[in-house]
């Protein structure tokens, strides 16, 4: 290294890296310092605050990686009777270190907010080679310069290789048999040279622990082979390494569930790509304010002209940053608050719902709510919602296999091997958030449908955790009463008496029943819901326990007709689908006479109960058959975290007043039993 020319760059993953002189002309272009302005996480510095590091770091970092890969390589090469070449070498070294040099501002958020505008098929690979092959970039410049006329093309064939290697299904062959496929795989795989640096990296400056792999054994165990499957050179791992593979992709997948799709980091972005659709409305429409200061590279991608690289490589952070700042001081009230949630870290409200099809049904009937209002509005256009879907897998079979060469020689996919990777399942990310604010301003009168929509979605009502109880008389109402307040830590708050009608549903052989799933029509005054609950799947049975878990979704409506009530709940229980809805029946009516309270802690607040006293009839509508009785049920009504609490309370109430009956059953089938 002492005859090298070149420098030493202080890396904090992977110490002091030495660069050639050669590849130093290529760092110092203007579109790679670039990267110095785009952040490698995005807006991700919004949760973990030391994730300021920047594409720039990481192209370094995976430059030094590939180098140590190809070291790693070179003996392999020669046992099989081949040969990298210096051309090669480079070739995959620059690649290395220009793999990220497409990146928009904000790195991967951005190609988003291009397809959104209608570059449907614009990546930051693609951006990348229109940069490297581009004449007028002082990287073309360069790379012929310091490496000849045709090097730009051989880099621009290892990242255009890398984006075929991503589509190449494990039975097809590629029309040359050569070393470029190798050199593409070791750069973008599922164990490549780009994920093991932006692991260790992302790990390291988020803090997550979770993220960190061992390099120099991680690269040890990858070998080469040919692939009986299409006769292609292709990489693989020594099975004796089995284990550290699966810590990196384990490793990865947490990284992904807890960093890359953290809930705010996706809210953030999607808000980018709000704001620039909103910008690009109000430029068509000649109302955006200070339009002469909007950069071409904007009206370009406005005008979904074609794309001109240069004028794209204007753009990094810190001019979006400027421009947000800016419209934040708008005329338009929804780019105001847009730039507001990103600048000033106003964040939306969070629904989490289970489902993707949850979001889409959320959707639909936000829009059905605003065309009250405007008969074209859909909810896709709204400022005031944001949505997110993904599903997180920790291993993508059939897509950059990782293949494990077993001690007889054989290639094997690593999920026919790894025990681990079969347990693996797909994990859904499903975010729905909404800016109440701007829905009040836009939508006054729509207001109040709008909130009690999301109130069902949100997932702490979708699941009840209750403790149930009967008693003899209403006397022992007033007795829990009084051992609450003299517990001296609650707060106790009446909500006034209501009488509620629930009419319940089954088919005659009471086919929801058995399968403890209940379908009712409730009636409050001159207001109706719909309710569907269905069992907790995962719930550990306890007999004695006087909690119960329950799902629990409910609709209002304003038709009392069960058929269309039950194709409300389309999606949440395979057996309601099922079913007929033309054979559902009334099977019991229950008249409750209910007294509500809301219970908090003193010391706090975010602590919350609702108790009930129930003054219920029974109407058996199969046998004509009526009863009575009373009851005591008390909700959690905030975290689940706060189950705890509800068990302390509950566990009180039982030893202070005896009397309390334990209740296992539903109204529904308590009714059925005292009326059968």
């Amino acid at each position: 290294m002492a005859d090298k020319k070149g420098k030493i760059i202080r890396d904090v993953i992977h110490g002091d890296i030495f660069i050639d002189e050669k590849y130093v002309a290529v760092i110092d272009t203007r579109e790679f310092q670039r990267l110095r302005r785009i952040k490698q996480l995005s807006v991700a510095n919004m949760v973990f605050p030391g994730a300021e590091h920047t594409r720039f770091a990481h192209c370094i970092g995976t430059f030094h990686v590939m180098r140590m890969i190809i070291e790693h390589f070179e003996p392999l090469f020669q046992k099989c009777g081949l040969e990298i070449t210096e051309q090669e070498k480079d070739a995959a070294l620059v690649a290395a270190l220009l793999h990220d040099i497409g990146h928009g501002p904000y790195s991967h958020a951005f190609e988003g907010v291009l397809q959104s505008l209608g570059h449907k098929d614009i990546n930051h690979e693609q951006l990348g080679v229109m940069i490297i092959r581009s004449e007028h970039t002082e990287i073309h410049e360069v790379l012929t310069r310091e490496f000849g006329e045709d090097f730009p093309d051989a880099v621009a064939n290892i990242i255009l290789k890398k984006q075929e290697v991503k589509q190449i299904p494990f039975n097809k062959s590629t029309k040359k048999l050569d070393l470029q496929f190798v050199l593409s795989s070791l750069l973008s795989s599922q164990l490549d040279a780009d994920r093991m640096d932006y692991m260790l990296r992302d790990a390291w400056y988020t803090g997550a622990k979770y993220g960190t792999i061992d390099l120099s054994r991680t690269i040890n165990s990858m070998s080469l082979a040919i692939n009986p499957e299409n006769d292609q050179f292709c990489v693989c791992v020594e099975e004796r390494y089995l284990v550290d593979i699966e810590n990196c992709l384990l490793g990865r997948y947490q990284m992904h569930k807890e960093v890359y799709y953290h809930s705010i980091k996706c809210e953030m972005e999607e808000v980018i790509g709000r704001i620039l659709r909103q910008v690009k409305k109000l430029y068509e429409e000649k109302k955006l304010k200070n339009v002469d200061q909007l950069p071409e590279a904007i009206r370009m991608m406005f005008a979904e002209e074609e794309f001109d690289i240069m004028k794209y490589i204007s753009l990094d952070d810190n001019i979006m940053y400027y421009l947000f700042e800016n419209w934040m001081n708008d005329e338009d009230p929804e780019l105001k608050a847009l730039c507001s949630t990103l600048i000033n870290r106003n964040k939306y409200k969070k629904i989490v719902v289970k489902r993707e099809t949850d979001i889409d049904n959320f959707k639909q009937e936000v829009t059905e709510i605003l065309r009250k209002a405007n008969p074209d509005a859909t909810a896709e256009n709204e400022a005031f919602l944001l949505t997110v879907k993904d599903k997180l897998k920790m291993y993508k079979n059939m897509k950059e296999n990782i293949l494990i060469q077993d001690r007889f020689g054989n290639l094997l996919d690593i999920g026919e091997v790894s025990e681990i990777l079969n347990f693996g399942r797909t994990e859904e990310k499903n975010y729905i958030f909404i800016n109440f604010d701007l829905v009040k301003e836009k939508y006054k009168d729509l207001y109040v449908a709008i909130k009690r929509l999301t109130e069902k979605y949100r997932s702490r009502n979708q699941v009840e955790r209750e403790a149930k109880y009967v008693v003899d008389s209403t006397d022992l109402w007033d007795k829990v009463k009084d051992e609450i307040i003299g517990m001296n830590g609650y707060v106790i708050e009446e909500q006034g008496k209501k009488e509620q009608i629930d009419t319940y549903y089954d088919t005659k052989e009471g086919t929801l029943k058995k399968n403890d799933i209940t379908l009712r029509i409730r009636k409050i005054g001159d207001r109706q819901w719909c309710t569907l609950k269905i069992p907790v799947k995962t719930q550990i049975s306890n007999q004695e326990d006087s909690h119960s878990v329950r799902y629990e979704y409910e609709e209002e409506i304003e038709e009392n007709n069960i058929q269309k009530c039950a194709e409300l709940f389309h999606g949440k229980s395979e057996l309601l689908d099922a079913i007929d809805k033309d054979v559902l029946t009334e099977t019991l009516i229950v008249k409750n006479n209910r007294e509500k309270f809301n219970i908090t802690e003193k010391n706090d607040d975010s602590i919350k109960f609702e108790m009930v006293f129930d003054d219920v009839s029974y109407k058996n509508c199969i046998n004509d058959r009526y009863s009575k009785d009373y009851q005591v049920e008390i909700e959690l009504k905030s975290e689940y975290l706060h189950e705890v609490r509800l068990r302390l309370l509950t566990a009180y109430l039982e030893d202070a007043v005896p009397e309390l009956e334990i209740n296992k059953l539903s109204k529904y089938k308590r009714g059925l039993l005292l009326t059968c």
